[in-house]
Protein backbone atom coordinates (compact mmCIF):
# COMPACT_ATOMS: atom_id res chain seq x y z
CA UNK A 1 0.00 0.00 0.00
CA UNK A 2 1.24 3.48 -0.87
CA UNK A 3 1.23 5.94 2.03
CA UNK A 4 -0.75 9.04 0.97
CA UNK A 5 -1.07 12.58 2.37
CA UNK A 6 -3.86 14.92 1.19
CA UNK A 7 -3.44 18.72 1.32
CA UNK A 8 -6.02 21.48 0.69
CA UNK A 9 -6.59 24.72 2.59
CA UNK A 10 -10.39 24.35 2.26
CA UNK A 11 -11.44 21.92 4.98
CA UNK A 12 -14.68 20.85 3.30
CA UNK A 13 -12.90 20.00 0.04
CA UNK A 14 -10.15 18.19 1.97
CA UNK A 15 -12.69 16.10 3.87
CA UNK A 16 -14.51 15.28 0.66
CA UNK A 17 -11.26 14.28 -0.98
CA UNK A 18 -10.50 11.95 1.92
CA UNK A 19 -13.91 10.29 2.11
CA UNK A 20 -15.30 10.38 -1.44
CA UNK A 21 -12.80 8.07 -3.08
CA UNK A 22 -12.01 4.44 -2.34
CA UNK A 23 -8.29 4.89 -1.76
CA UNK A 24 -7.84 1.30 -0.60
CA UNK A 25 -8.95 -0.07 -3.95
CA UNK A 26 -6.31 2.15 -5.56
CA UNK A 27 -3.59 0.64 -3.37
CA UNK A 28 -3.31 3.68 -1.07
CA UNK A 29 -3.63 4.39 2.63
CA UNK A 30 -4.34 7.96 3.73
CA UNK A 31 -1.86 8.48 6.57
CA UNK A 32 -2.56 12.16 7.08
CA UNK A 33 -4.34 15.30 5.89
CA UNK A 34 -3.30 18.95 6.16
CA UNK A 35 -5.01 22.28 5.59
CA UNK A 36 -1.74 24.12 4.94
CA UNK A 37 1.57 23.46 3.22
CA UNK A 38 3.42 24.10 6.49
CA UNK A 39 1.43 21.38 8.26
CA UNK A 40 1.97 19.09 5.28
CA UNK A 41 5.75 19.45 5.58
CA UNK A 42 5.60 18.32 9.20
CA UNK A 43 3.48 15.34 8.18
CA UNK A 44 5.97 14.45 5.46
CA UNK A 45 8.78 14.42 8.01
CA UNK A 46 6.73 12.32 10.42
CA UNK A 47 4.95 9.87 8.09
CA UNK A 48 7.49 9.56 5.22
CA UNK A 49 4.69 9.07 2.64
CA UNK A 50 5.02 7.79 -0.91
CA UNK A 51 2.56 10.27 -2.43
CA UNK A 52 1.22 13.76 -1.68
CA UNK A 53 -1.90 15.08 -3.42
CA UNK A 54 -2.06 18.84 -2.94
CA UNK A 55 -4.01 21.86 -4.12
CA UNK A 56 -1.90 24.33 -6.11
CA UNK A 57 -3.42 27.56 -4.74
CA UNK A 58 -3.05 27.88 -0.96
CA UNK A 59 -2.35 30.75 1.39
CA UNK A 60 1.22 31.54 2.46
CA UNK A 61 2.77 28.61 0.56
CA UNK A 62 1.58 27.22 -2.78
CA UNK A 63 1.41 23.58 -3.80
CA UNK A 64 4.40 24.10 -6.10
CA UNK A 65 6.48 25.42 -3.20
CA UNK A 66 5.33 22.45 -1.11
CA UNK A 67 6.48 20.16 -3.91
CA UNK A 68 9.99 21.62 -3.90
CA UNK A 69 10.37 21.58 -0.11
CA UNK A 70 8.78 18.15 0.21
CA UNK A 71 11.27 16.63 -2.21
CA UNK A 72 14.09 18.15 -0.14
CA UNK A 73 12.80 16.09 2.80
CA UNK A 74 12.17 12.91 0.78
CA UNK A 75 13.75 12.91 -2.65
CA UNK A 76 11.62 10.12 -4.13
CA UNK A 77 8.33 11.61 -2.86
CA UNK A 78 5.72 11.75 -5.63
CA UNK A 79 3.36 14.72 -5.99
CA UNK A 80 0.00 15.03 -7.72
CA UNK A 81 -1.10 18.65 -8.10
CA UNK A 82 -4.80 19.64 -8.02
CA UNK A 83 -6.19 22.87 -9.39
CA UNK A 84 -9.50 24.47 -10.30
CA UNK A 85 -7.72 26.34 -13.10
CA UNK A 86 -7.18 24.82 -16.52
CA UNK A 87 -4.15 26.97 -17.18
CA UNK A 88 -1.58 24.91 -19.05
CA UNK A 89 1.17 27.13 -17.64
CA UNK A 90 0.41 25.74 -14.18
CA UNK A 91 0.59 22.19 -15.54
CA UNK A 92 3.86 22.91 -17.34
CA UNK A 93 5.51 24.39 -14.24
CA UNK A 94 4.27 21.52 -12.07
CA UNK A 95 5.69 18.94 -14.47
CA UNK A 96 9.01 20.79 -14.72
CA UNK A 97 9.32 20.80 -10.95
CA UNK A 98 8.76 17.07 -10.75
CA UNK A 99 5.00 16.59 -10.28
CA UNK A 100 3.79 13.18 -11.42
CA UNK A 101 0.42 14.48 -12.61
CA UNK A 102 -1.82 17.55 -12.72
CA UNK A 103 -5.53 16.99 -11.98
CA UNK A 104 -8.38 19.43 -12.36
CA UNK A 105 -11.12 19.84 -9.76
CA UNK A 106 -13.56 18.26 -9.35
CA UNK A 107 -11.48 15.12 -9.79
CA UNK A 108 -13.21 12.42 -11.80
CA UNK A 109 -12.92 9.05 -10.09
CA UNK A 110 -12.03 7.27 -13.32
CA UNK A 111 -9.25 9.77 -14.05
CA UNK A 112 -7.96 9.52 -10.47
CA UNK A 113 -7.90 5.71 -10.66
CA UNK A 114 -5.98 5.92 -13.94
CA UNK A 115 -3.37 8.30 -12.49
CA UNK A 116 -2.95 6.28 -9.29
CA UNK A 117 -2.58 3.10 -11.34
CA UNK A 118 0.16 4.70 -13.42
CA UNK A 119 1.84 5.96 -10.23
CA UNK A 120 1.73 2.47 -8.72
CA UNK A 121 3.55 1.15 -11.78
CA UNK A 122 6.13 3.95 -11.63
CA UNK A 123 6.86 3.42 -7.94
CA UNK A 124 7.02 -0.36 -8.39
CA UNK A 125 9.48 0.12 -11.24
CA UNK A 126 11.61 2.53 -9.23
CA UNK A 127 11.54 0.17 -6.24
CA UNK A 128 12.81 -2.63 -8.46
CA UNK A 129 15.55 -0.37 -9.80
CA UNK A 130 16.49 0.67 -6.27
CA UNK A 131 16.75 -2.99 -5.35
CA UNK A 132 19.06 -3.53 -8.29
CA UNK A 133 21.16 -0.54 -7.24
CA UNK A 134 21.36 -1.95 -3.72
CA UNK A 135 22.51 -5.24 -5.23
CA UNK A 136 25.22 -3.29 -7.04
CA UNK A 137 26.27 -1.59 -3.82
CA UNK A 138 26.35 -4.85 -1.89
CA UNK A 139 28.33 -6.52 -4.63
CA UNK A 140 30.85 -3.70 -4.63
CA UNK A 141 31.29 -4.12 -0.90
CA UNK A 142 31.64 -7.89 -1.18
CA UNK A 143 34.23 -7.56 -3.94
CA UNK A 144 36.08 -4.78 -2.02
CA UNK A 145 35.76 -2.55 -5.07
CA UNK A 146 34.82 0.66 -3.27
CA UNK A 147 38.19 2.05 -2.15
CA UNK A 148 40.32 0.78 -5.03
CA UNK A 149 37.65 1.95 -7.49
CA UNK A 150 37.66 5.44 -6.00
CA UNK A 151 41.44 5.68 -6.19
CA UNK A 152 41.48 4.44 -9.77
CA UNK A 153 38.83 6.94 -10.86
CA UNK A 154 40.72 9.82 -9.26
CA UNK A 155 43.93 8.70 -10.90
CA UNK A 156 42.36 8.32 -14.33
CA UNK A 157 40.86 11.82 -14.06
CA UNK A 158 44.22 13.32 -13.02
CA UNK A 159 42.96 14.18 -9.54
CA UNK A 160 45.98 12.52 -7.89
CA UNK A 161 49.56 12.16 -9.12
CA UNK A 162 51.19 8.92 -10.23
CA UNK A 163 53.37 8.97 -7.11
CA UNK A 164 50.42 9.45 -4.76
CA UNK A 165 48.45 6.73 -6.58
CA UNK A 166 51.35 4.29 -6.24
CA UNK A 167 51.71 5.13 -2.53
CA UNK A 168 48.02 4.65 -1.77
CA UNK A 169 47.81 1.41 -3.72
CA UNK A 170 50.84 0.21 -1.74
CA UNK A 171 48.96 0.87 1.50
CA UNK A 172 46.21 -1.40 0.14
CA UNK A 173 48.73 -4.18 -0.41
CA UNK A 174 49.52 -3.75 -4.10
CA UNK A 175 53.02 -2.62 -5.04
CA UNK A 176 52.89 -0.66 -8.29
CA UNK A 177 56.13 -0.44 -10.30
CA UNK A 178 57.24 0.26 -13.87
CA UNK A 179 57.15 -3.45 -14.73
CA UNK A 180 53.59 -4.01 -13.43
CA UNK A 181 51.47 -5.15 -16.37
CA UNK A 182 47.83 -4.30 -17.01
CA UNK A 183 45.09 -4.80 -19.58
CA UNK A 184 41.54 -3.54 -19.43
CA UNK A 185 38.34 -5.32 -20.40
CA UNK A 186 35.46 -2.91 -21.04
CA UNK A 187 32.04 -4.57 -21.26
CA UNK A 188 28.41 -3.53 -21.00
CA UNK A 189 25.05 -3.87 -22.74
CA UNK A 190 24.19 -2.17 -26.04
CA UNK A 191 22.81 1.34 -25.39
CA UNK A 192 19.83 0.68 -27.70
CA UNK A 193 18.67 -2.01 -25.28
CA UNK A 194 18.36 0.61 -22.54
CA UNK A 195 15.80 2.58 -24.54
CA UNK A 196 13.47 -0.36 -25.20
CA UNK A 197 13.86 -2.37 -21.98
CA UNK A 198 14.84 0.01 -19.18
CA UNK A 199 14.02 -2.21 -16.19
CA UNK A 200 15.28 -5.40 -17.85
CA UNK A 201 18.38 -3.47 -18.88
CA UNK A 202 19.35 -2.76 -15.26
CA UNK A 203 18.66 -6.33 -14.14
CA UNK A 204 20.62 -7.88 -16.98
CA UNK A 205 23.40 -5.36 -16.53
CA UNK A 206 23.79 -6.39 -12.91
CA UNK A 207 23.83 -10.05 -13.93
CA UNK A 208 26.45 -9.34 -16.62
CA UNK A 209 28.71 -7.52 -14.17
CA UNK A 210 28.43 -10.25 -11.52
CA UNK A 211 28.92 -13.14 -13.95
CA UNK A 212 31.78 -11.60 -15.94
CA UNK A 213 33.55 -10.60 -12.73
CA UNK A 214 33.25 -14.19 -11.48
CA UNK A 215 34.55 -15.71 -14.73
CA UNK A 216 37.47 -13.29 -15.08
CA UNK A 217 38.53 -13.80 -11.45
CA UNK A 218 38.98 -17.50 -12.15
CA UNK A 219 41.90 -16.54 -14.39
CA UNK A 220 43.10 -13.05 -13.42
CA UNK A 221 43.66 -10.78 -10.45
CA UNK A 222 41.58 -7.68 -11.14
CA UNK A 223 40.00 -4.46 -10.03
CA UNK A 224 36.65 -3.15 -11.29
CA UNK A 225 35.80 0.50 -11.84
CA UNK A 226 32.96 2.32 -13.56
CA UNK A 227 34.10 4.40 -16.53
CA UNK A 228 32.22 6.92 -18.68
CA UNK A 229 29.36 4.62 -19.69
CA UNK A 230 30.46 1.11 -18.79
CA UNK A 231 32.26 -1.15 -16.35
CA UNK A 232 35.99 -1.68 -16.75
CA UNK A 233 37.78 -4.76 -15.46
CA UNK A 234 41.44 -3.91 -14.87
CA UNK A 235 43.47 -7.09 -15.14
CA UNK A 236 46.69 -7.26 -13.08
CA UNK A 237 48.78 -9.63 -15.16
CA UNK A 238 51.55 -11.97 -14.14
CA UNK A 239 54.66 -12.12 -16.36
CA UNK A 240 53.78 -13.91 -19.60
CA UNK A 241 50.05 -14.13 -18.83
CA UNK A 242 47.98 -13.86 -22.03
CA UNK A 243 44.55 -12.47 -22.93
CA UNK A 244 43.35 -15.10 -25.38
CA UNK A 245 40.82 -16.65 -23.04
CA UNK A 246 38.90 -13.36 -22.62
CA UNK A 247 37.26 -13.61 -26.05
CA UNK A 248 36.11 -17.15 -25.20
CA UNK A 249 34.65 -16.01 -21.86
CA UNK A 250 32.67 -13.14 -23.40
CA UNK A 251 31.54 -15.18 -26.40
CA UNK A 252 30.29 -17.96 -24.13
CA UNK A 253 28.54 -15.46 -21.87
CA UNK A 254 26.85 -13.81 -24.83
CA UNK A 255 25.55 -17.18 -26.08
CA UNK A 256 24.33 -18.35 -22.67
CA UNK A 257 22.54 -15.13 -21.73
CA UNK A 258 21.61 -13.79 -25.20
CA UNK A 259 22.49 -10.35 -23.85
CA UNK A 260 23.53 -7.70 -26.43
CA UNK A 261 27.04 -7.42 -24.96
CA UNK A 262 29.49 -4.85 -26.29
CA UNK A 263 33.12 -5.41 -25.28
CA UNK A 264 36.62 -4.07 -25.81
CA UNK A 265 39.96 -5.50 -24.67
CA UNK A 266 43.11 -3.37 -24.63
CA UNK A 267 46.60 -4.71 -25.19
CA UNK A 268 49.00 -5.06 -22.26
CA UNK A 269 50.56 -1.86 -20.91
CA UNK A 270 53.18 -1.47 -18.19
CA UNK A 271 53.41 0.81 -15.15
CA UNK A 272 51.12 3.51 -13.80
CA UNK A 273 51.26 5.65 -16.94
CA UNK A 274 50.53 2.60 -19.05
CA UNK A 275 47.49 1.85 -16.88
CA UNK A 276 46.16 5.37 -17.37
CA UNK A 277 46.67 5.14 -21.12
CA UNK A 278 44.86 1.78 -21.22
CA UNK A 279 41.89 3.41 -19.48
CA UNK A 280 41.69 6.24 -22.02
CA UNK A 281 41.95 3.79 -24.92
CA UNK A 282 39.29 1.46 -23.42
CA UNK A 283 36.75 4.27 -22.88
CA UNK A 284 37.30 5.76 -26.33
CA UNK A 285 37.19 2.45 -28.18
CA UNK A 286 34.16 1.24 -26.25
CA UNK A 287 32.22 4.22 -27.64
CA UNK A 288 33.27 3.17 -31.13
CA UNK A 289 32.37 -0.47 -30.48
CA UNK A 290 29.00 0.61 -29.11
CA UNK A 291 28.27 2.64 -32.22
CA UNK A 292 29.12 -0.36 -34.38
CA UNK A 293 27.41 -2.88 -32.03
CA UNK A 294 30.67 -4.82 -31.92
CA UNK A 295 30.32 -7.88 -29.70
CA UNK A 296 34.09 -8.12 -29.21
CA UNK A 297 36.74 -5.60 -30.19
CA UNK A 298 40.44 -6.24 -29.55
CA UNK A 299 42.48 -3.04 -29.63
CA UNK A 300 45.98 -2.56 -31.01
CA UNK A 301 48.73 -1.08 -28.89
CA UNK A 302 49.08 2.73 -29.12
CA UNK A 303 51.82 5.22 -28.43
CA UNK A 304 51.38 5.95 -24.74
CA UNK A 305 52.30 9.61 -25.22
CA UNK A 306 49.05 10.16 -27.07
CA UNK A 307 46.23 11.22 -24.79
CA UNK A 308 42.51 10.73 -24.85
CA UNK A 309 41.46 13.45 -22.48
CA UNK A 310 38.99 14.97 -24.92
CA UNK A 311 36.17 12.65 -23.85
CA UNK A 312 32.55 13.43 -24.70
CA UNK A 313 30.63 15.01 -21.84
CA UNK A 314 26.94 14.38 -21.20
CA UNK A 315 26.70 18.01 -20.12
CA UNK A 316 26.31 18.90 -23.80
CA UNK A 317 23.10 16.86 -24.01
CA UNK A 318 21.35 18.90 -21.33
CA UNK A 319 20.84 21.80 -23.76
CA UNK A 320 18.79 19.49 -25.96
CA UNK A 321 16.84 17.92 -23.10
CA UNK A 322 16.01 21.39 -21.76
CA UNK A 323 14.61 22.42 -25.15
CA UNK A 324 12.33 19.37 -25.14
CA UNK A 325 11.11 20.05 -21.63
CA UNK A 326 10.25 23.61 -22.71
CA UNK A 327 8.67 22.42 -25.99
CA UNK A 328 10.52 25.25 -27.73
CA UNK A 329 11.49 24.77 -31.39
CA UNK A 330 13.71 27.84 -31.49
CA UNK A 331 15.50 26.72 -28.35
CA UNK A 332 15.97 23.25 -29.86
CA UNK A 333 17.58 24.74 -32.96
CA UNK A 334 19.97 26.83 -30.87
CA UNK A 335 20.65 23.97 -28.43
CA UNK A 336 21.45 21.50 -31.22
CA UNK A 337 23.91 23.93 -32.80
CA UNK A 338 25.57 24.38 -29.40
CA UNK A 339 25.59 20.60 -28.93
CA UNK A 340 27.36 20.05 -32.25
CA UNK A 341 29.90 22.76 -31.38
CA UNK A 342 30.63 20.96 -28.09
CA UNK A 343 31.33 17.60 -29.69
CA UNK A 344 35.02 16.73 -29.23
CA UNK A 345 37.22 17.46 -32.22
CA UNK A 346 39.83 15.16 -33.69
CA UNK A 347 37.90 11.97 -32.89
CA UNK A 348 37.17 8.96 -35.08
CA UNK A 349 33.91 9.17 -37.02
CA UNK A 350 32.52 6.15 -35.17
CA UNK A 351 33.08 7.92 -31.87
CA UNK A 352 31.11 10.99 -33.01
CA UNK A 353 28.33 8.69 -34.20
CA UNK A 354 28.23 7.02 -30.80
CA UNK A 355 27.80 10.44 -29.15
CA UNK A 356 24.86 11.21 -31.42
CA UNK A 357 23.29 7.82 -30.65
CA UNK A 358 23.73 8.51 -26.95
CA UNK A 359 21.81 11.77 -27.38
CA UNK A 360 18.92 10.10 -29.22
CA UNK A 361 18.71 7.39 -26.57
CA UNK A 362 18.47 9.92 -23.74
CA UNK A 363 15.83 11.98 -25.56
CA UNK A 364 13.79 8.80 -25.92
CA UNK A 365 14.13 8.02 -22.23
CA UNK A 366 13.08 11.57 -21.34
CA UNK A 367 9.91 11.19 -23.43
CA UNK A 368 9.12 7.85 -21.78
CA UNK A 369 9.45 9.48 -18.36
CA UNK A 370 7.34 12.56 -19.16
CA UNK A 371 4.88 12.58 -22.07
CA UNK A 372 4.85 12.52 -25.85
CA UNK A 373 6.24 9.05 -26.53
CA UNK A 374 3.92 7.17 -28.86
CA UNK A 375 4.01 4.47 -31.54
CA UNK A 376 4.95 6.96 -34.26
CA UNK A 377 8.02 8.15 -32.35
CA UNK A 378 8.98 4.60 -31.40
CA UNK A 379 8.74 3.67 -35.06
CA UNK A 380 10.96 6.58 -36.12
CA UNK A 381 13.53 5.71 -33.45
CA UNK A 382 13.50 2.08 -34.50
CA UNK A 383 14.16 3.01 -38.13
CA UNK A 384 16.98 5.29 -37.02
CA UNK A 385 18.68 2.52 -35.03
CA UNK A 386 18.38 0.20 -38.01
CA UNK A 387 19.85 2.66 -40.52
CA UNK A 388 22.34 4.89 -38.69
CA UNK A 389 25.33 2.57 -39.22
CA UNK A 390 25.06 3.20 -42.96
CA UNK A 391 25.29 6.98 -42.48
CA UNK A 392 28.37 9.13 -42.25
CA UNK A 393 28.79 11.24 -39.13
CA UNK A 394 28.13 14.39 -41.18
CA UNK A 395 24.90 12.95 -42.56
CA UNK A 396 23.86 11.79 -39.09
CA UNK A 397 24.11 15.36 -37.81
CA UNK A 398 21.46 16.42 -40.33
CA UNK A 399 19.30 13.30 -39.94
CA UNK A 400 19.22 13.62 -36.15
CA UNK A 401 18.29 17.29 -36.29
CA UNK A 402 15.34 16.44 -38.55
CA UNK A 403 14.40 13.55 -36.26
CA UNK A 404 14.55 15.68 -33.11
CA UNK A 405 12.52 18.44 -34.76
CA UNK A 406 9.82 15.96 -35.80
CA UNK A 407 9.74 14.35 -32.35
CA UNK A 408 9.31 17.78 -30.74
CA UNK A 409 6.44 18.60 -33.12
CA UNK A 410 4.70 15.36 -32.14
CA UNK A 411 5.24 16.17 -28.45
CA UNK A 412 3.81 19.67 -28.89
CA UNK A 413 0.82 18.31 -30.82
CA UNK A 414 0.11 15.97 -27.88
CA UNK A 415 -0.49 18.93 -25.55
CA UNK A 416 -4.01 19.83 -26.81
CA UNK A 417 -5.04 16.18 -26.60
CA UNK A 418 -3.88 16.01 -23.00
CA UNK A 419 -5.67 19.24 -22.11
CA UNK A 420 -8.82 18.19 -24.01
CA UNK A 421 -8.98 15.08 -21.87
CA UNK A 422 -9.11 17.43 -18.89
CA UNK A 423 -11.71 19.68 -20.52
CA UNK A 424 -14.16 16.97 -21.54
CA UNK A 425 -14.98 15.90 -17.98
CA UNK A 426 -15.65 19.44 -16.84
CA UNK A 427 -17.80 20.30 -19.85
CA UNK A 428 -19.88 17.15 -19.35
CA UNK A 429 -20.35 18.01 -15.68
CA UNK A 430 -21.34 21.57 -16.59
CA UNK A 431 -23.88 20.40 -19.19
CA UNK A 432 -25.44 18.00 -16.70
CA UNK A 433 -25.78 20.83 -14.19
CA UNK A 434 -27.38 23.08 -16.82
CA UNK A 435 -29.94 20.39 -17.71
CA UNK A 436 -30.78 19.81 -14.05
CA UNK A 437 -31.22 23.55 -13.35
CA UNK A 438 -32.53 24.86 -16.65
CA UNK A 439 -35.82 25.86 -15.02
CA UNK A 440 -33.99 28.37 -12.85
CA UNK A 441 -34.29 31.75 -14.63
CA UNK A 442 -31.35 33.07 -12.61
CA UNK A 443 -28.97 30.30 -13.74
CA UNK A 444 -25.72 32.02 -14.64
CA UNK A 445 -22.26 31.21 -15.86
CA UNK A 446 -21.03 31.98 -12.35
CA UNK A 447 -23.29 29.27 -10.87
CA UNK A 448 -22.02 26.64 -13.29
CA UNK A 449 -18.37 27.67 -12.92
CA UNK A 450 -18.72 27.39 -9.15
CA UNK A 451 -20.29 23.95 -9.51
CA UNK A 452 -17.27 22.64 -11.43
CA UNK A 453 -14.75 24.55 -9.27
CA UNK A 454 -13.40 26.76 -12.05
CA UNK A 455 -12.68 30.45 -12.36
CA UNK A 456 -15.68 32.06 -14.14
CA UNK A 457 -13.65 33.78 -16.86
CA UNK A 458 -11.56 30.70 -17.52
CA UNK A 459 -14.64 28.46 -17.52
CA UNK A 460 -16.33 30.73 -20.07
CA UNK A 461 -13.35 30.56 -22.41
CA UNK A 462 -12.95 26.81 -21.98
CA UNK A 463 -16.70 26.16 -22.45
CA UNK A 464 -16.79 28.16 -25.67
CA UNK A 465 -13.73 26.33 -27.04
CA UNK A 466 -15.30 22.97 -26.27
CA UNK A 467 -18.89 23.69 -27.38
CA UNK A 468 -18.29 26.17 -30.20
CA UNK A 469 -20.67 28.78 -28.71
CA UNK A 470 -20.63 31.02 -25.64
CA UNK A 471 -22.23 29.85 -22.41
CA UNK A 472 -25.05 32.39 -22.81
CA UNK A 473 -25.85 31.22 -26.36
CA UNK A 474 -25.62 27.56 -25.36
CA UNK A 475 -28.08 28.07 -22.48
CA UNK A 476 -30.50 29.99 -24.69
CA UNK A 477 -30.31 27.32 -27.42
CA UNK A 478 -31.03 24.55 -24.90
CA UNK A 479 -34.02 26.48 -23.55
CA UNK A 480 -35.42 27.00 -27.04
CA UNK A 481 -34.95 23.30 -27.91
CA UNK A 482 -36.71 22.26 -24.71
CA UNK A 483 -39.51 24.76 -25.33
CA UNK A 484 -40.07 23.34 -28.84
CA UNK A 485 -40.44 19.85 -27.40
CA UNK A 486 -42.89 21.08 -24.77
CA UNK A 487 -44.96 22.89 -27.43
CA UNK A 488 -45.42 19.57 -29.21
CA UNK A 489 -46.77 18.20 -25.95
CA UNK A 490 -49.43 20.95 -26.03
CA UNK A 491 -48.13 22.70 -22.92
CA UNK A 492 -49.26 26.27 -22.37
CA UNK A 493 -46.89 29.18 -22.85
CA UNK A 494 -46.85 29.90 -19.12
CA UNK A 495 -46.03 26.24 -18.32
CA UNK A 496 -43.25 26.20 -20.90
CA UNK A 497 -41.79 29.43 -19.56
CA UNK A 498 -41.71 27.99 -16.05
CA UNK A 499 -40.02 24.74 -17.16
CA UNK A 500 -37.37 26.34 -19.33
CA UNK A 501 -36.50 29.20 -16.98
CA UNK A 502 -38.02 32.10 -18.93
CA UNK A 503 -40.67 33.71 -16.73
CA UNK A 504 -41.64 36.48 -19.16
CA UNK A 505 -43.98 35.01 -21.80
CA UNK A 506 -43.50 37.98 -24.13
CA UNK A 507 -39.73 37.43 -24.02
CA UNK A 508 -40.26 33.75 -24.77
CA UNK A 509 -42.45 34.65 -27.74
CA UNK A 510 -39.69 36.96 -28.94
CA UNK A 511 -36.85 34.44 -28.75
CA UNK A 512 -38.98 31.66 -30.18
Amino acid sequence: MLKLILVDDEWIILKGLETTYDWGSMGCEVVGTATSAEAALELIKEKQPDVVITDIQMQEMSGLELLEKGKQIKEDLQFIIMSAYRDFEYARIACERGAFSYLLKPIEEEKLEQVMGELQKKISKETALQKEHENWRQLLLEENIGLSGTLLQKYFKNMISSEEFARLMGLMGYELCDTSCFAIVCADLDIGYKLTEQLQYEMNRYDLFHTLMKELKKVYDLWAVYGEDCWLYILRLSPGQELKIIEEIISDLRKRTEYPIISVVTPVYAGGEGLKHAYGQAVRLFSIANAASAAYFKAEKENEKETSSDIYSEYAEQFIISAFRSNDKVQLQEAYKKYIDLLPSGKEEAYIKSCLCHLISNVGLMLENSYGMNDEIRGRLSIFYEKYRDLSALKMVDVIYQLLTKILEIRIDAQPEIMNSYFSGYVNRAQEYIEANIANPDLSIGDVAQEVYLNQVYFGRMFKNACGVSFKRYLLNRRIELAKNLLQENCSISEICEKVGIWNPSYFSHVR
